[in-house]
């Protein structure tokens, strides 16, 4: 019998669409979550570093990825990962 040591969760969801009239490619990280016992162990950069290489291999020009604005464990992991900032966006709570 096979007794698992350490179950890693990770989870990340890529969406690929192409801006024709721009000549854009794109690849966006729409969700990635690691267990919390397992980030800080590199799993979470892996991720995202096999995604990039997918994203060339399948011809997108651009990667991106967002986080929320707190989030600052998420906004470590992309700058180590080169992202950079490259907009803003606002929401409003409608009652």
């Amino acid at each position: 019998m096979d007794i698992p040591i350490a179950e890693i969760k990770l989870s990340i969801w890529v969406t690929f669409y192409d801006i024709k009239d721009y000549g854009l490619s794109i690849a966006e990280i729409n969700e990635i979550a690691v267990t919390k016992q397992f980030r800080k162990s590199g799993i979470g950069t892996y991720a995202i570093e096999y995604s990039e290489k997918t994203a060339k291999i399948r011809g997108a020009n651009i990667f991106r990825s967002g986080t929320g604005y707190g989030n600052i464990p998420s906004k470590e992991i992309h700058e180590h990962c080169g992202f950079k900032p490259y907009r803003i966006e606002y929401e409003k709570i409608l009652d």
